[in-house]
């Protein structure tokens, strides 16, 4: 696939870590300033938390669905998508500083989870290639998958096992995870 067949836009997103595609239309790694993927998400979610000072708005699911939704679809820098969640999550009372402390440590056990041998994206690679899709296409399909859990439990007033804020935390990863993949971290 060459740089002007791929349905993803990394240029412009990345324009300092984009490095061209592979033969199967995912970017070409490259190390992003020496960071971990764990340390790009703190910082991240960080930086997201200390802008996303707005007043409380009205608890709105639905309408902070749609937001993180299109955002998403619109494929809009991971830095937006993350401000969608973090207005949803403000606006219900949560402590943004415990949300980004749950992610952080959400992100670290999955990681030691679903890596394998130091690989932090093995999961979505061996899915990609079972697939013979895109990494980013695999991550993506998940996100979908996390989409359509939020969009089923956002009106039902009691949920028996993922909570709303549990599948919020989960979609904050997800987004990092594409971000850190395209950035080439590990």
């Amino acid at each position: 696939m060459s740089e002007t067949q791929t349905p993803y836009d990394f240029k412009k997103y990345l324009p300092c870590a984009f490095d061209g595609f592979d033969e199967k239309g995912n970017p070409r790694k490259q190390t992003y300033r020496g960071k971990s993927f764990l340390n790009f998400a703190k910082e991240e979610l960080n930086l997201v938390k200390s802008i996303t000072n707005y007043p409380l708005c009205p608890k709105n699911k639905q309408f902070y669905f749609n937001r993180i939704e299109q955002s998403l679809k619109d494929q809009e820098p991971h830095r937006h998508s993350l401000r969608e969640i973090f207005m949803m999550v403000r606006s219900y009372d949560i402590q943004l500083t415990e949300f980004v402390e749950n992610c952080l440590v959400k992100l670290d056990e999955k990681s030691q989870d679903y890596s394998n041998n130091g690989e932090k994206y093995h999961t979505f690679n061996y899915t990609a290639d079972f697939n013979n899709i895109p990494v980013v296409l695999s991550i993506n399909v998940i996100i979908g998958v996390k989409l359509g859990r939020i969009s089923a439990i956002i009106n039902r007033e009691k949920v028996i096992n993922e909570s709303l804020v549990d599948s919020l935390i989960d979609l904050c990863g997800y987004v990092l995870l594409i971000e850190g993949f395209k950035r080439g971290l590990q």
